[in-house]
């Protein structure tokens, strides 16, 4: 005999992620994330268009947006976490306006470029 069980799982025990940098790396994460059933993309952030229209819809309740700010704008009342998969000079950038927001972050290495910035990193970090 088998026996067929169906876990539901609440909206409220699943995780609302912003995405910011969806091509290529960006692009593996979210279907990662999207795929393991535990979590909702909500926000995709890329100045490319058409990189933006080919991930639309990987999740019920997605906003698409070019600019960081505007990311930041739909992101700070529902993500739980940012997903960073944009070009390596940006990551530290955007992993500390996230963490500002008291997001956690997903960063894509390499997360800095010098130790200045892992340590103001590290120390935005430890205030969350």
């Amino acid at each position: 005999m088998c026996l067929v069980v169906k876990v539901f799982i609440a909206p409220s025990d699943r995780l609302i992620i912003a995405a910011v940098g969806i091509g290529g790396k960006g692009e593996v994460d979210i279907n990662y994330l999207s795929g393991s059933g535990n979590a909702d993309i909500a926000v995709l952030c890329d100045v490319d268009d058409r990189r933006a229209a080919k991930d639309q819809g990987k999740s019920p309740r997605q906003n698409i947006t070019r600019t960081t700010a505007r990311c930041w704008i739909k992101s700070t009342s529902i993500s739980d976490a940012v997903s960073v998969a944009t070009p390596d000079h940006m990551h530290a950038v955007i992993a500390m306006a996230s963490m500002q927001l008291k997001k956690h972050v997903y960063v894509q290495k390499p997360l800095t470029h010098d130790i200045y910035e892992a340590r103001m990193l590290t120390q935005a970090g430890r205030t969350l």
